[in-house]
Parts: C-alpha cells; sequence; structure tokens
C-alpha cells in the first residue's frame, strides 16, 4: 500500500519538469524554420533588410553652371620681398580685392569661359587653373564631408562610367591650415572624354558668404605636380577690404 502511493505524487512532478522544458525547446525550432505543408520539410524565409544607409541620406549638389558666377578681374605682377622674386595674382571684383602668391608659369587668360577668371599654363595652354566666386546660395550650403559627397554623388550621377575618382579621397584636411578660420576641402577625379582623358583637382574655401572654388584642369601630370603648389597658394591668401 505505501508503494501505491508514492507514484501519485512522482507523476505530477515529472509532468512540471516536462512542461517547463517543452515551451522552450519548441520555440526555440520555431524560430529556425518553418514547415511547408505541401512537404512536410522545413521551408526557409528570406526578410531583406529595411536598413538605410547613411550614404542614401545624402543630399545631391550639381555645379551651378550659368548661375551666381561672381566676375573676377585677374592680374599677376612680379614682386621682390625680403630679396626673392614672387608672382603675385590680384583678383578683384564688386567688393572683392583678394591676392595670393601665384606658381611661376601661370599667365591670365584672355577669355574666362564661364570662370570667374582663369590662368594657363604658359608653355601648354590647354591645362588650366580655374577660378569660380559663388554667391550665397548658389552652391554648396557649407564646405564639409557630408556636402562634398554629395557633390561627387552628383558628378557620378552625370558622367557615370566615364568619372573616376582618387581610391582615398581626403575630402577635408584635419591637419592643415585654415584659411580665415575655415577649414577648406578637396575633390581629385579624372573623365574619359572622347577628345582624351582630363584630370581634374578641385578646392573649395569658404569665403565670408562666398564660396571659393580653385579648378586644376589638364593632363594627369600637369594637375598632379600642380595640386601641392595650390595648396600652397591658398595659405597665402590676402583680402583686402
Amino acid at each position: 500500500m505505501q508503494m501505491q502511493n508514492r507514484f501519485p505524487l512522482l507523476l505530477p512532478l515529472f509532468s512540471l519538469l516536462l512542461a517547463n522544458l517543452l515551451p522552450g525547446t519548441l520555440g526555440a525550432q520555431s524560430e529556425k524554420s518553418e514547415t511547408d505543408s505541401s512537404t512536410g520539410s522545413p521551408s526557409t524565409k528570406t526578410v531583406k533588410s529595411t536598413a538605410v544607409t547613411p550614404e542614401e541620406n545624402i543630399a545631391i549638389y550639381s555645379w551651378p553652371t550659368g548661375r551666381g558666377l561672381i566676375p573676377l578681374n585677374a592680374r599677376i605682377l612680379a614682386e621682390v620681398n625680403d630679396g626673392i622674386p614672387e608672382s603675385i595674382l590680384y583678383l578683384t571684383g564688386e567688393g572683392v580685392r583678394y591676392s595670393f602668391h601665384v606658381p611661376n608659369g601661370l599667365v591670365v587668360a584672355e577669355d574666362s569661359k564661364g570662370t570667374s577668371c582663369r590662368l594657363l599654363s604658359r608653355t601648354m595652354p590647354d591645362n588650366s587653373l580655374d577660378f569660380f566666386l559663388f554667391e550665397p546660395g548658389t552652391f554648396l550650403p557649407r564646405v564639409n564631408v557630408t556636402t562634398l559627397k554629395g557633390y561627387r554623388k552628383g558628378l557620378n550621377q552625370k558622367f557615370e562610367e566615364t568619372i573616376t575618382f582618387d581610391t582615398e579621397p581626403n575630402l577635408i584636411r584635419n591637419k592643415t591650415f585654415s584659411i580665415y578660420g575655415n577649414r577648406w576641402g578637396q575633390l581629385h577625379y579624372a573623365l574619359a572624354l572622347p577628345e582624351g582623358p582630363r584630370s581634374f583637382a578641385e578646392f573649395f574655401v569658404p569665403l565670408s558668404d562666398n564660396l571659393l572654388v580653385l579648378r586644376l584642369e589638364g593632363m594627369e601630370s600637369f594637375v598632379r605636380s600642380r595640386a601641392p603648389q595650390v595648396v600652397r597658394m591658398m595659405s597665402t591668401l590676402s583680402i583686402e577690404n
């Protein structure tokens, strides 16, 4: 009689343990797969990610052709400072007076051709250094990594497979000089044009409310050799009121 009384006590305990174990096991299996009712075998469902990458949220900026451009008069004068001869570029416009220590071998072009002003290589006139001074609100709202990426996206959409960018573009230099308290940016790219390849190096300089863009354009060897000179030139910018 004592043995018969023990079994009823053991069965409920066993049932409770089994009930606690089974739901967790079955739940884990149901998360991994679902059963196809037609075959009785597990079926896999692929869920596409709806996450948006930061690059997709960047606004696209296009070059403002034919609008908001401030014309500049340019002249290059030879001056001697501390016994060293230097070429000084003077740019003047409506309420604007800038000067730079310009690299040697550049001359002022007679035709600006859609720029604020243009300098040409004395020996290779197909190579140029162009200046674009934009009115406020014409082009980029500010110069930073995000806006330059947006401009790069605009170029990519316009030229598609004919454009290539530097593999690791240093859009905003972290350790360099500022220009009147503002950081400047740069973008390097090349175009495969029907008349031949053209290289470009563009430098973006925020000046008060205006935006100044300097663009080297021409043969790859010209652009690469002149780009460091243009950077040094920007460091000599002087603004006269």
